[in-house]
């Protein structure tokens, strides 16, 4: 992989999950860029551990703060940066770091908000297809449900505009077969 997201617990929630996943990461010398997105409780502790075995890490607000709460713009925006400068940067897919300066934002979240856009003009719910080289991406913006508050929530809570990613069904390899 090229970015590692790395989450886990809510906030004062479970952190053996979290702790144990990052501690195999700094025992094998990993160094792939890693983002770290989980309970705050053990997130200053788990940033040192892994910054100690040589792993770069770049922290970020837990995506899943409490039940039902999905909050994924701080870890979004860490990936985005870590992209930037460890892949396009690092792996010389660009000349200096001007155009890492260029760079407004990853097209998923381009697209993700003029989709946005759309559907607050349309005034309703929207789905589209986006059929690339590698991926398809689907994006969707909801309108909530009202109904969909109380004991039967999921737990995980619902992002209402969102971005899904088909990994195989892009159309340079499998164009053939579609």
């Amino acid at each position: 992989p090229d970015v590692v997201l790395l989450v886990g617990g809510t906030d004062g929630g479970d952190a053996d999950t979290l702790t144990h996943n990052a501690t195999r990461l700094a025992r094998a010398r990993w160094r792939v860029p890693v983002v770290l997105a989980g309970n705050v409780d053990v997130r200053d502790d788990l940033h040192g551990l892994l910054a100690g075995a040589g792993v770069p890490v770049t922290v970020a607000d837990n995506v899943l703060p409490r039940i039902g709460v999905l909050a994924p713009v701080s870890a979004r925006a860490a990936i985005r940066q870590v992209f930037l400068r460890h892949v396009i940067g690092g792996k010389r897919l660009s000349r200096g770091g001007r155009f890492a300066r260029l760079v407004r934002a990853a097209t998923p979240d381009a697209v993700l908000t003029g989709v946005e856009a759309l559907a607050d003009v349309v005034g309703g719910d929207l789905a589209v297809v986006d059929v690339g080289g590698a991926t398809t991406d689907v994006y969707s913006v909801l309108t909530p449900d009202e109904r969909a508050s109380g004991p039967g929530r999921e737990v995980a809570g619902a992002l209402w505009r969102a971005r899904t990613v088909e990994g195989d069904l892009g159309m340079r390899w499998s164009a053939p077969g579609v």
